[in-house]
């Protein structure tokens, strides 16, 4: 192999490999935990929280999709990695995790609504669609419930949500 400009030499990072090796990690435990949830022989305790507990679960595994996503595109496509944002793919899936459990809260409440008919009856994997794409994108996820509380209850967006960097105070 020749040593010009134009040859590929992958050199991984110092922290890369880990963090991607704990994203996985998150990943494999969160879905172990949502087949066991689902299919395993568990005490009946945990039937009558099925839907909220699985909200938790696939809020972090579409947290840990969109880490492994951003790891992919930082480090291989535009080959930009940086050490910087370890905290964040640290924290990043803990949050996604709390963020699925909020979900299912809104959507019971019935503040969060799938279609205009009203429909009272939504069934869990609809939930669970919600949950995962509010795990998925957490920054959307949350300004789409600051905008809820504004609407309903009057409460402004936070100074972090705020477009234009302004203090609210």
């Amino acid at each position: 192999m020749s040593n010009d400009a134009n040859s590929f030499q992958w050199k991984p990072k110092k922290y890369l490999v880990r963090v991607t090796i704990y994203l996985v990690i998150w990943l494999s435990v969160l879905s172990s935990y949502l087949f066991y949830l689902k299919f395993g022989d568990r005490p009946d305790f945990f039937s009558n929280f099925e839907t909220l507990l699985g909200c938790i679960l696939i809020g972090g595994i579409g947290g840990n999709v969109y880490c492994l996503r951003a790891i992919y595109l930082q480090a291989c496509v535009k080959q930009e990695w940086n050490e910087n944002w370890i905290v964040w793919y640290v924290l990043r899936p803990l949050l996604s995790i709390v963020v699925g459990g909020v979900s299912y809260l809104f959507i019971k409440a019935g503040l969060v609504l799938f279609n205009s008919s009203g429909q009272s009856e939504i069934n869990q994997l609809s939930i669970w669609s919600l949950a995962f794409l509010s795990g998925l994108n957490v920054d959307n996820f949350i300004k789409k419930i600051e905008s809820i509380g504004e609407t309903v209850w009057g409460i402004f967006p936070s100074r972090v949500s705020n477009k234009k960097g302004t203090s609210n105070e």
